[in-house]
């Protein structure tokens, strides 16, 4: 049976939204907006209608269900009251979450998996996009009028390594005072400390591939003593660091952010120990939560059986079954009925045994990749000099 419906909501939200819906089986008869200056036009063919109209879609069967498209919690509940107020009570209204916890499912039982990721391509992206990640550092973290700058000072401050993130606390059960514990990816500051309950301290070493922004920022506003964060970037790793050099790699909400997240994880195994551990927390498929916005390119997922998977619209690749030779991976995850906001995914990767890197890869591109990269990077110097790093700066007086 057709499932005709109303998108509430003509921005990205509401457009994508209306994609999903049509990949699952509804089928959007019209889009609905209270801007006099959005009504009468059209979106991928359909019109966009006033309230009033939308009403007499639903009243006289038209449209069996409205979708709200609109990501503004305040206006939302706004729209909730008009419905709830005006339509009849036989519609039915249906949030963003569950349509997108429907389009994951969808996404997932009909992927095709290859991984023939266009470095260059990729790379271009990042360096289009790596700014908007300082930019959240500076103005939601760093500036003192910033939402999370309390918590920013508080966490600078924390020595304990489970003081932040308590979800560790079966992996610290294993660390002592030989540990060597990279977090990777870890923004302006790592949230983890050196300092174990049992009052061992173990070496840790923050990594990030904008280490040079955020040690700028964070000399201007720690306020304290902090650790400088090294650069490192996840896709050369083993570049940066030694075959078997740390025991635990952690890594909370970055993976997505990569050019390359599956060569991220195989680099991240030859720098680790054998038996060593790589562990991911990440928010579930947060590419597409995010509309594919700045840098979240790539999706952490899992399929049917709680594999492990990386995809986007164009590829995908099942992490669990190709590395299954030289790692065990476990996959814990939440609740799929949930709201998208919370639904975490926590993945450990163990080490079973020592790799050439030429196993996976072809090092004489690789270094082609670096070349370009570099490229990139002074071309991006070139055209910004210091104006738009004096412009986040000014934000954080």
């Amino acid at each position: 049976m057709e499932k005709k419906c109303v998108v509430w909501g003509t921005r990205e939200a509401g457009r994508r939204l209306a994609h999903q819906a049509e990949k699952v089986g509804y089928s959007v008869v019209a889009y609905c907006s209270s801007t006099k200056d959005s009504q009468g036009k059209q979106i991928n063919g359909r019109p966009v209608v006033s309230p009033e109209e939308a009403k007499r879609s639903c009243l006289e069967g038209e449209s069996d269900y409205i979708l709200l498209g609109v990501k503004n919690t305040s206006y939302r509940r706004e729209i909730e009251e008009i419905i709830r107020r005006d339509f009849s009570p036989n519609i039915h209204v249906i949030d963003s979450d569950t349509i997108e916890n429907e389009y994951l499912v969808y996404v997932r039982d009909h992927l095709r998996y290859q991984w023939n990721v266009e470095f260059t391509d990729q790379a271009e992206i990042w360096l289009e996009n790596f700014m908007s990640e300082v930019d959240f550092w500076v103005k939601e973290v760093a500036a003192p009028k910033g939402p999370r700058h309390q918590a920013y000072r508080d966490k600078l401050r924390n020595t304990d390594f489970l003081g932040i993130d308590r979800t560790c606390s079966r992996l610290a059960d294993g660390l002592n005072s030989h540990s060597v514990v990279m977090d990777i990816g870890c923004g302006l500051y790592s949230m983890y400390g050196n300092r174990l309950p049992n009052a061992e301290t173990l070496q840790m070493i923050a990594v990030d591939p904008l280490a040079p922004f955020y040690n700028r920022i964070n000399e201007k506003c720690a306020g304290v003593e902090f650790e400088r964060t090294k650069f490192g970037m996840f896709e050369f790793a083993a570049n940066f660091f030694e075959e078997n050099f740390c025991d635990v790699i952690l890594i909370n909400n970055a993976l997505d952010h990569c050019i390359d997240p599956y060569k991220s994880i195989i680099e991240c195994l030859y720098i680790l120990k054998v038996g060593g551990k790589i562990r991911l927390r990440h928010r579930r498929a947060e590419a597409v939560n995010t509309a594919y916005g700045g840098l979240h390119k790539w999706n952490i997922d899992y399929d049917g059986q709680d594999r492990f998977i990386l995809w986007n619209d164009k590829n995908a690749v099942n992490v669990s079954t190709n590395l299954r030779e030289v790692a065990d991976i476990t996959l814990v995850h939440g609740e799929e009925t949930c709201s998208r906001e919370n639904q975490m995914i926590t993945i450990e990767v163990v080490k079973k045994r020592s790799f050439p890197l030429e196993d996976f890869f072809n090092m004489e591109d690789e270094r082609h990749q670096l070349a370009f990269l570099v490229e990139g990077l002074m071309n991006w110097i070139s055209r910004h000099e210091d104006g738009y790093l004096g412009y986040l700066e000014s934000q954080l007086t």
